[in-house]
């Protein structure tokens, strides 16, 4: 069966983490911290997800790595430039309260290399390799070789664990604590939208934690919400 007849073949749901999003003239670093997590909830893999992929012989390599971390592929969007260098930005501002997001783009990297060096058999695409087709079967293998670093636990919405900011690695944690400064007065912080003298200095924040100015300023600027004065953009994708 051709995969558009198998897809034909179920039926069809109401829109997802990316129609949500292409319907808004937002982006996703303009997104609130709740609009963030809905579209982290959207992402998220279902029976109605691996259903669809259930029987197909290809899969481009960002696809099968995205199922590897119950990631639903029609909601990453990853055929888009630039896409994944966004998604990393959604990623950092969405710690603590999801991480699956941030351990598929954090795969991608030694997922790179590994296609490069010929590590995982697949039809490679030379002008981008997340865009090579693999088989689940050579993708199977690839995971159980140990080539990837996180072997992630399907989500559970009935079970929900308190958060310990301890569990973090030192990087994350630092992320996290970083981004608890622009907690707003009615989420029991100090910032009051609007008023830069409420704001954060992230920059001295991370410089305090010995990270070099160029990391720090970085960091600054993908943790700064939507609504601060601070004056400078997001890093550029890429």
């Amino acid at each position: 069966m051709k995969s558009a007849e198998l897809f034909r073949s179920f039926p069809i749901r109401r829109l997802g983490g990316f129609d949500l999003i292409m319907s808004r003239s937002k982006s996703l670093s303009e997104l609130s911290q709740d609009e963030l997590k809905e579209f982290a909830i959207r992402l998220e893999a279902d029976d109605y997800t691996f259903q669809r992929y259930h029987g197909i012989p290809q899969l481009r390599v960002w696809e099968a790595l995205a199922l590897h971390h119950y990631l639903d592929p029609a909601m990453l969007g990853l055929n888009r430039k630039g896409r994944l260098a966004e998604l990393k930005r959604a990623a950092y501002k969405l710690l603590p309260s999801s991480v699956r997001l941030l351990n598929f783009v954090a795969s991608v990297p030694p997922l790179l290399q590994d296609i490069d060096q010929g590590k995982l058999v697949c039809v490679k695409a030379t002008d981008d390799l997340l865009q090579s087709f693999t088989t689940p079967e050579r993708f199977k293998t690839y995971v159980a070789n140990q080539r990837l670093g996180v072997y992630p636990q399907r989500a559970s919405p009935r079970k929900s664990e308190a958060f310990d900011p301890a569990s973090l690695p030192p990087e994350l944690r630092d992320m996290w604590e970083g981004r608890e400064l622009w907690k707003t007065i009615d989420q029991g912080g100090k910032v009051v939208p609007g008023r830069r003298s409420t704001e954060p200095d992230l920059v001295q924040f991370f410089v305090g934690r010995d990270y070099s100015l160029h990391q720090s300023e970085v960091l600054a600027s993908i943790l700064r919400p939507s609504y601060a004065r601070h004056i400078g953009r997001p890093p550029k994708a890429g």
